[in-house]
Formats: C-alpha cells, sequence, structure tokens
C-alpha cells in the first residue's frame, strides 16, 4: 500500500491551504465546492425514488437544493 500523501489537494482543502465552499460537514462527511472564485454550481441531491415525498417541512439547518435526482429521474426544484 502506498503511504499517505498529505499534500494532496483533498488534505490541503481540509486544512484551509486551498479555498472551497463548504456545503456540509460532521464526524464522517466533508462537502464542499472547490472553487470559490466561478459562479457556484448548483447542489443536487440524490436519493433513491422510493424515498420520493409529495413535500417536507424546511429546517433552518437544511441546504437549498436546485433539484434530486434518483435512478428514475431528476426532480427540479422551483425557487418559491
Amino acid at each position: 500500500m502506498t503511504a499517505y500523501d498529505d499534500q494532496n489537494v483533498f488534505a490541503k482543502i481540509l486544512r484551509g491551504e486551498i479555498p472551497c465552499f463548504e456545503v456540509f460537514r460532521d464526524d464522517r462527511t466533508f462537502a464542499f465546492l472547490k472553487d470559490t472564485t466561478r459562479s457556484r454550481s448548483p447542489l443536487i441531491g440524490y436519493a433513491y425514488e422510493c424515498q420520493k415525498r409529495d413535500a417536507i417541512d424546511p429546517q433552518a439547518w437544511d441546504i437549498p437544493l436546485a433539484g434530486v435526482a434518483t435512478e428514475q429521474q431528476f426532480y427540479p426544484f422551483s425557487r418559491a
């Protein structure tokens, strides 16, 4: 097995050496957009079709998504 390279791009992002837009972080996950100088890409959620809901109650911690993709189709969200 190759030794861990602490100079890889992901390690630099985690240390704050490369700027990023942090989307979500907890003790197991770090989701980010790498380049903050360009216009932000839309955020897309991924789920299984069986998880589909007609509506949800938004919470203060929710991150707005452009839509959700499932194995069957893409559901775009409209901005109200």
